[in-house]
């Protein structure tokens, strides 16, 4: 099964592929890890294959503490 990771405002075009879902995860928390340092946000969202699109199977954004939160949408 391959997950498609959203971050920002990136275009359903612009969209990294990923093989398994920690991937996606561990992919976002890098770049979201490093712009907290510099006390900016990024928030992502995460498709499975086959999603329709109209809304993501996952929501990612840093917690109050600097991990990862991974909300079911």
């Amino acid at each position: 099964m391959k997950w498609f990771l959203r971050v920002g405002g990136d275009t359903y075009e612009q969209m990294e592929q990923h093989k398994t879902l920690k991937d996606a995860k561990d992919s976002y928390f890098a770049g979201a890890s490093q712009l907290a340092r510099w006390g900016q946000e990024l928030d992502a969202v995460v498709y499975r294959e086959g999603n329709d699109g109209d809304y993501p199977d996952y929501v990612l954004s840093l917690g109050p503490k600097g991990g990862l939160k991974c909300e079911r949408a």
